[in-house]
C-alpha cells in the first residue's frame, strides 16, 4: 500500500469499517445495507466508481 492514494486508503478504512459493522447481530435490512455500502466502496476501489457492482 505504499503507493496507494490517500483517496484509495480512505476507502479502504471505510470498507474495514463497513465489514466490521456487518459482523455485528443487525436486522437484515441494516446487513442489507452495510453489504451495499461494501460493494460500492469495492467499486470505486476497484474502477473508481466507473462501474457499480450489480445484485
Amino acid at each position: 500500500m505504499k503507493d496507494a492514494s490517500h483517496e484509495e486508503i480512505l476507502l479502504i478504512q471505510q470498507i474495514r469499517d463497513c465489514i466490521s459493522e456487518f459482523q455485528n447481530d443487525y436486522p437484515p435490512v441494516v446487513k442489507e445495507a452495510l453489504f451495499h455500502s461494501i460493494q460500492t466502496l469495492t467499486s470505486q476501489l476497484v474502477d473508481g466508481g466507473q462501474t457499480l457492482i450489480r445484485s
